[in-house]
């Protein structure tokens, strides 16, 4: 579960430490998006050319991680800090 490690783990974090409910939800997603991704990854033939459902799945993937260190990012500056500053 490399594409999505941190996203899920601070997300699911932080949404623990401040009792956010949509951050833990964020978390479920990015694991659901990354099992989904390696599972589509899995779906076609063993030898030849990759199968449509194994593309989708290597983007997915490939896209999970910049997305998810964006995203964690982004809560990260935008509203944990203040959270903690305003403690």
């Amino acid at each position: 579960m490399l594409g999505g490690l941190g996203a899920w783990l601070s997300f699911g974090y932080i949404g623990a430490r401040h009792k956010r409910l949509s951050w833990v939800a964020a978390a479920v997603a990015y694991v659901a998006l990354e099992l989904a991704a390696l599972m589509l990854m899995t779906i076609g033939p063993d030898s030849g050319p990759l199968s449509a459902s194994a593309v989708i799945g290597f983007s997915l993937f490939a896209a999970l991680w910049p997305v998810s260190v964006a995203h964690a990012l982004w809560v990260n500056f935008r509203i944990r800090l203040p959270l903690i500053a305003a403690e």
